[in-house]
């Protein structure tokens, strides 16, 4: 099995031989095909196959072999596919759900300071970010300021007065050029520090 997994080739003996890594008491005597199922090289799994000890292969057995493989190999891309598609479709109801949640508890609040907070605390709580923080402009600072930050952390943030000058780091481009930024690593931008 491990074999056709490396080689990607149909392997096959008509006995249990020094190949046959895995053997136990009382094991019948047998031969097998390891069939690898495989899609633009891919290995997608092994399906084994048990002869009679002493089976000659045929050349037409390996071809339906490699056929049946081949369809396998169709039908489990298909369904990974299928799946795929389903829990995206899933995942995009979901925040279609939760969006239309925080927007309405976002409406009620009475106050700008209570929807900042809400914003903030339903959008990390809901999406499960690992924080959140809203930054108003100062034009008289040429930086962004927080307003509001997600739990102790942002507390501390608020009352140490933490701001961002515009044109450096992550926040200070998204403000500079009114653009969202989607950074997968942080720590690779040099402006950036641990909250």
């Amino acid at each position: 099995c491990g074999r056709a997994a490396a080689t990607r080739q149909i392997q096959f003996a008509d006995c249990v031989d020094e190949r046959h890594e895995n053997q136990f008491e009382g094991m019948q005597p047998h031969g097998h095909y390891n069939v690898p199922i495989t899609s633009q090289g891919k290995l997608l799994g092994v399906m084994v196959l048990y002869v009679q000890e002493g089976h000659r292969p045929e050349k037409r057995e390996e071809e339906y072999l490699h056929a049946v493989a081949s369809t396998l190999a169709s039908m489990i891309e298909r369904k990974q596919l299928e799946q795929h598609i389903q829990e995206s479709l899933d995942r995009r109801e979901r925040q279609i759900q939760i969006s239309t949640e925080v927007a309405q508890e976002i409406a009620a609040a009475p106050a700008l300071g209570d929807l900042f907070q809400r914003v903030v605390t339903l959008t990390k709580e809901h999406f499960n970010y690992y924080h959140t923080q809203i930054f108003r402009h100062d034009p008289a600072k040429d930086a962004v300021v927080l307003v509001e930050g997600y739990g102790e952390i942002g507390q501390k943030m608020l009352e140490a007065g933490h701001q961002l000058p515009m044109r450096h780091g992550i926040v200070g481009a998204a403000a500079e050029t009114g653009r969202s930024i989607l950074a997968a690593d942080v720590t690779q931008d040099p402006d950036w520090h641990p909250n």
